[in-house]
């Protein structure tokens, strides 16, 4: 991490060179940590916002903050960038977001605190070494996420919209990622762009000969193909 440089209290000519000190982490990030520790314990079995019948309302609203905290974590464990000094591996990032989104509540919180584009830069992201297989064990959490977030049509749009269909596409392409996840990958890109797929096979003059939405213009069509 950048660090900064801070004089001696009882500094004297000769006294050598400043300390150096790291910079303090960026302002709200040890709410991560606390919530992480939360999500792994609890996170498949109540809701960030309505779970925890005991958990005062501040109680909460750190815990949500931790969350979204939590997803920003992701993307540093991704990059293998440092908070505080120190270094997270992705898995231990992933496997309390995957813990949260076991559970229906929690869904939409992290689709609204952006974890699919960071779920995109996993997907994406080479090995540092040519030639080396991909960890399974963070590909299984990620894909595992996706798996559980596809249910919702909200859910599946945002997806799109994140860039996840090439994303997984990719990865299921890619020879350096193991087998069952590049299996894993496809069927999952085949479910989020299903219903897209099957507006258009039932506009096709062949396919989609007897469907009604041969009826509509292409202005129409495109604008239900947006909101599926």
């Amino acid at each position: 991490p950048h660090s900064r440089t801070s004089a001696c209290p009882h500094a004297r000519p000769g006294c050598g060179p400043a300390a150096h000190v790291p910079d303090p982490p960026p302002r709200g990030f040890s709410a991560a940590p606390q919530a992480m520790a939360m999500a792994n314990l609890t996170g498949d079995k109540e809701g960030v916002l309505h779970g925890g019948s005991v958990r005062s309302p501040a109680a909460t609203a750190r815990y949500q903050h931790g969350v979204r905290r939590m997803v920003d974590l992701l993307e540093l464990a991704i990059q293998r960038k440092q908070w505080a000094g120190i270094l997270f591996r992705p898995y231990s990032v992933l496997y309390p977001l995957h813990q949260l989104a076991q559970h229906p509540d929690n869904a939409g919180l992290l689709v609204e605190n952006g974890l699919l584009p960071r779920l995109r830069v996993l997907f994406t992201t080479r090995t540092p070494s040519p030639g080396t297989t991909r960890p399974s064990c963070d590909l299984e959490l990620g894909l595992g996420i996706i798996n559980r977030l596809r249910l919702s049509p909200h859910h599946r749009r945002a997806m799109r919209a994140a860039g996840l269909v090439d994303a997984l596409r990719e990865l299921s392409a890619d020879a350096r990622t193991p087998d069952h996840c590049r299996v894993e990958a496809r069927a999952l890109m085949e479910a989020v762009v299903e219903e897209v797929v099957a507006v258009a096979c039932g506009h096709h003059a062949r396919l989609g000969a007897a469907s009604p939405l041969m009826q509509l213009d292409e202005a129409t069509l495109a604008l239900i193909c947006s909101h599926v």
